[in-house]
């Protein structure tokens, strides 16, 4: 017996018509006459809604149809495959961000270490700055007043 076959005879004995069972389900009447004349079958989600509405197992909905086991189990391989994907692309994330705030704290310390280094260098040069501008203010004062003499 196929899957359609098994959806039919367990919509039937319920007494539920297509259009209400596919209100239930939230899929078009058209979905679920496609199923049960084996044009198309339910998805993971439907035929777990199906076999909790009818109470049978999947194992039993699905019982003859070789064809439809091995399509939800590709599909389960997939999404298993895609999970994996996405936990290392996420573990590669939390990684570059990671780097990235500790090239920052070192860009900082570095930035830090030149600053007191120069500090360090520029020292000596602290009381040699004044004077000189001094030195050159009275410089420019006496030869300011020379010219004024002159004149």
């Amino acid at each position: 017996m196929s899957t359609g076959s098994i959806l039919k005879i367990q919509r039937q004995e319920r007494g539920i018509s297509q259009l209400q069972l596919a209100e239930q389900l939230h899929v078009s009447r058209q979905s679920i006459s496609s199923w049960e004349n084996d044009r198309a079958y339910p998805s993971l989600d439907n035929l777990i809604a199906l076999s909790e509405l009818y109470r049978i197992s999947i194992d039993d909905l699905l019982k003859d149809n070789e064809e439809l086991r091995q399509k939800i189990e590709r599909n389960q391989n997939r999404i298993q495959q895609y999970d994996e994907h996405l936990m290392e692309i996420d573990t590669s994330i939390s990684d570059i961000q990671k780097g990235a705030f500790d090239y920052e704290k070192k860009d900082e310390f570095l930035f830090c270490l030149t600053l007191i280094c120069l500090g360090i260098l520029l020292l000596p040069l602290g009381p040699v700055i004044p004077i000189s501008y001094f030195i050159v203010k009275r410089n420019s004062k006496k030869g300011g007043n020379e010219e004024l003499d002159e004149k």
